[in-house]
């Protein structure tokens, strides 16, 4: 579990870690292993993707219209597509190498286009470049492929408040909640989103909905909040 985004602070207090989910498919074979996305190597593995890189990184890939098109097949099928995902995934979270697990990911659309998890992947690692609209159009994508992909319809939540969309992401957790209800921490999370939006019956009310499912909420958020609107 990589934690990528936080919610604002309020008070000085940090009140919820955001955190992006990540699949880890089977380790693949050392013969199983696409190349590394077109990538020239950096001294810095950290180093953020300039509009070279990202062209390179996302080569065979259009983002218009806010979805992710192909333009380039490379055959494989379904499995060479889970590997290569699990090559991009060591890449984003055990080598940190962000500007690479781009292409990897890339590499797995390629492979086969029709398997959501690499496009959740992209997302992430896009999102940690500062790409938001591309992480955007990456996870509806995701979302279009396989519509049961929680953890990418969170995520999406998550892109539509770093874009200020308050209310976007909003109806995109009022959906995952439908499907999902037990999704971990996702009560509280509306609770605080709530609480910014000024909505205090709203924040106290998903507040309960995460105390009975035993969610995490930070205690200083329930400070806050009762300093603000006691409970209804």
């Amino acid at each position: 579990m990589r934690r990528l985004l936080t919610l604002p602070y309020i008070g000085g207090f940090l009140l919820a870690s955001l955190a992006l989910a990540s699949c880890s498919p089977g380790e693949p074979k050392a013969a199983d292993k696409p190349k590394d996305g077109g990538l020239m190597p950096v001294s810095d593995p950290k180093e953020r993707l300039d509009e070279q890189r990202l062209e390179d990184a996302t080569k065979g890939l259009s983002f218009n219209s806010g979805v992710v098109t192909v333009t380039v097949h490379n055959a494989g099928g379904r499995n060479k597509a889970v590997q290569a995902t699990a090559i991009a995934e060591r890449s984003l979270n055990t080598e940190n190498t962000w500007f690479k697990a781009v292409g990897l990911y890339r590499d797995a659309i390629l492979i086969d286009p029709t398997y959501a998890a690499p496009y959740e992947g992209m997302a992430r690692s896009l999102l940690l470049e500062g790409k938001v609209d591309y992480a955007e159009a990456a996870l509806r994508t995701a979302l279009s492929l396989d519509p049961s992909f929680n953890t990418a319809r969170y995520e999406l939540g998550v892109v539509l408040l770093k874009k200020d969309d308050n209310a976007g992401g909003m109806a995109v957790w009022k959906d995952l909640a439908k499907r999902d209800p037990a999704y971990p921490e996702l009560y509280g999370r509306m609770a605080v989103l709530c609480y910014y939006d000024h909505d205090y019956k709203a924040a106290w009310a998903y507040l309960d909905e995460a105390d009975k499912r035993k969610q995490n909420v930070p205690s200083q958020f329930r400070t806050l909040l009762k300093e603000v609107a006691p409970r209804p």
